[in-house]
């Protein structure tokens, strides 16, 4: 069983006054329990680095990954492994070869952990693929992805259980993502004829 975290997003970001210096267009996805954090390249500023911030507890900013643009990089994530319940406010920082320095915006999240177990069997999956969770009156979004990014099939039931069948999909590598209440939950699976 996987064990993942159930989240509420309720926040979204807002501008700090003069501690804008940059804006990156922020944005985020909370996935298995994480927060990744998304931004796009300044037009106007050449970042030697970035890095993403977050507030902590006393109110001080700091570092939990820094990134080195590649020459052609046009968007960027970084990912929060730990957030803490409530709010969590990021920033990215960001400063050049000559030792300019600028911030984006600020975003803010809102994370609840309320976990729930959710089992996916089996695996690799032949003629059928079930997929359970344990949190009563939710309704599900399944969906079979494939190693491009394509949907191949997809199921939604306020049951506790659902089955998809995987007897005319191709053999290879997919993702199963489930998504309910503002959780997603993402598990790679192999399907096998054999």
């Amino acid at each position: 069983m996987a064990r993942i975290f159930y989240t509420l997003i309720l926040c979204m970001g807002f501008s700090l006054g003069n501690a804008q210096d940059a804006s990156l267009g922020l944005n985020y996805e909370i996935i298995n329990g994480e927060i990744e954090v998304n931004w796009q390249k300044p037009e106007a500023f050449k970042s030697h680095f970035f890095e993403l911030q977050k507030l902590d507890d006393e109110n001080k900013w700091s570092g939990i990954h820094f990134i080195r643009p590649k020459v052609d990089q046009e968007l960027f994530s970084s990912t929060d492994h730990a957030p803490t319940d409530g709010i969590n406010s990021f920033r990215i920082k960001m400063k050049t070869r000559y030792g300019e320095v600028k911030f984006s915006e600020t975003i803010d999240v809102f994370f609840e952990s309320l976990s729930f177990d959710l089992l996916v069997y089996p695996n690799p999956a032949n003629a059928w693929l079930v997929i359970n969770a344990d949190k009563p009156n939710t309704t599900y979004t399944v969906n079979l992805i494939d190693r491009y990014g394509n949907t191949v099939l997809t199921g939604e039931t306020d049951e506790s259980s659902c089955v998809l069948e995987t007897s005319q999909v191709i053999e290879g590598m997919y993702f199963i993502k489930v998504d309910g209440e503002g959780a997603s939950f993402k598990k790679a699976i192999v399907i096998n004829h054999r």
